[in-house]
């Protein structure tokens, strides 16, 4: 359900582009030293180049051609050209995280966990994930060579055929038990109405709680994070910005259309940027439950001068925190659960937490077949109908039939082989009397 983005994307937090004339190196010089956030080196006042005096920097300022800004672009409101893959930064080169059905990637058979090592003959290794992403995208029909690293350890070379893309800002679904699922790709412009319509349909569709997902989630626009932000109840700070003459707090943007209490946040160490700024201010403010695992750890912000060629200077110009003012930049956001499966963990809790149940003891198994011994003394064939087996993370149920095995026991037969690495709640549903049971079963690799 969840995809992750990342081309151009690798933490990227933007404020609004500030107009110059053309540029030189004395004018982006002069810029830099005005604005950057940290203390400039030796090296930058010995550059004699735009490109020598950015190298010095942190590796978030970039200077752009106007080709390379487009490109950019592009990528933050998720369109582009390229052979269909999203991707992070990895020590050898870049890392195929999801390949898009259909496109030049998956078509050639590159698989998540293939590791691009070059892209016509240019090392990537060395590159920024924006510097890696503007060699794999270009024009529709032009080709790009690749050498790859296979998840089995092979190195081999191909070439693929690029086309456009657009993929979507934002995907919601209502899962089992009214839990409302809304998961948000990039902080575009609008990413804030997406969110808000999505919630205002999920509400329509009978969702009692809701489960945002911003994993992969690369970062995006500042004042689109502050929107985001005051949809949360308790949220009233967005973040904290310093620079190297002052720190100053910034409110949320408040709005009536707000998620409930307890509303449950998905993160990872692909969640970046924006999605840092929202999970720190939610996690400081105890507007949401975080699940997952520590986000990036890029606390920084970015500002884009544009100059009448068209090229662009994108400057780190401050870093953020959130209200508690713990640092983000290069140690991430921690969650409050720990999880190597956070949806399906969240759709658990938001199950549990509606308080018609009684948590029963969880259960691990094996993969190896659809049939499962549960101590369930009570199941019985003519009682069926008073109970569900959830794929967790969906609003799947899949039919089974049960029989008693023993005294304490029943046998279920399901209708389809359990999923190795995926989780399932047997529900025992309340009635007007007695309160049901939820029972989390754990299917190992």
């Amino acid at each position: 359900m969840k995809k992750l983005w990342s081309a151009f994307l690798a933490g990227c937090l933007l404020l609004s582009t500030v107009p110059a004339s053309a540029a030189s190196v004395e004018e982006v010089r002069l810029i830099i030293e005005k604005e950057y956030v940290d203390a400039l080196s030796p090296a930058f006042y010995e550059a004699t180049s735009i490109e020598g005096m950015i190298e010095t920097l942190d590796p978030y300022s970039e200077y752009f051609t106007r080709q390379e800004y487009e490109q950019y672009v592009q990528a933050v409101d998720l369109e582009t050209v390229g052979i269909g893959i999203y991707l992070t930064k990895h020590s050898k080169g870049v890392l195929i995280t999801e390949v898009i059905q259909d496109g030049p990637a998956h078509v050639a058979g590159l698989v998540p966990g293939t590791v691009i090592l070059q892209a016509n003959g240019t090392d990537l290794a060395n590159q920024s994930i924006d510097e890696a992403a503007s060699l794999l995208q270009g024009t529709a029909g032009s080709f790009v060579t690749l050498t790859i690293l296979t998840p089995d350890d092979q190195i081999t070379t191909l070439t693929l055929k690029r086309q456009a893309f657009s993929s979507p800002h934002s995907d919601m679904a209502l899962l089992h038990g009214n839990i409302g699922y809304i998961a948000l790709y990039t902080f575009s412009d609008n990413a804030d109405s997406l969110m808000r319509q999505a919630l205002t349909d999920l509400r329509k569709q009978g969702a009692k709680s809701f489960i945002v997902d911003l994993r992969g989630n690369g970062g995006g626009y500042v004042d689109t994070a502050e929107r985001i932000i005051g949809m949360f109840p308790n949220a009233k700070t967005a973040y904290v910005l310093s620079n190297r003459f002052q720190q100053v707090t910034y409110p949320a943007i408040g709005t009536l259309n707000k998620f409930p209490q307890n509303t449950r946040l998905l993160i990872d160490e692909y969640s970046a940027s924006a999605s840092e700024m929202t999970a720190a201010a939610l996690k400081d403010q105890k507007a949401a439950i975080l699940y997952g695992s520590k986000t990036y750890g890029k606390g920084s912000m970015q500002q884009f001068y544009d100059f009448t060629d068209g090229s662009h200077l994108k400057l780190t110009i401050a870093k953020f925190t959130g209200p508690s003012n713990e640092p983000i930049n290069g140690i991430g956001v921690k969650p409050h659960i720990q999880s190597k499966h956070p949806l399906q963990d969240a759709h658990f809790d938001a199950l549990l937490e509606t308080g018609q149940y009684d948590v029963q003891p969880t259960v691990t198994k094996d993969a190896k077949s659809s049939t499962l011994h549960i101590m369930h003394k009570y199941m019985t064939v003519n009682m069926q109908d008073r109970y569900a087996f959830v794929k967790l993370g969906t609003n799947e149920t899949i039919p089974f039939s049960a029989h008693k095995s023993g005294k304490s026991y029943a046998r279920l037969t399901l209708s389809e082989q359990l999923q190795a690495g995926q989780m399932y709640a047997l529900i025992t549903k309340p009635t007007a009397t007695q309160k049901g049971k939820i029972q989390k079963i754990i299917i190992e690799k």
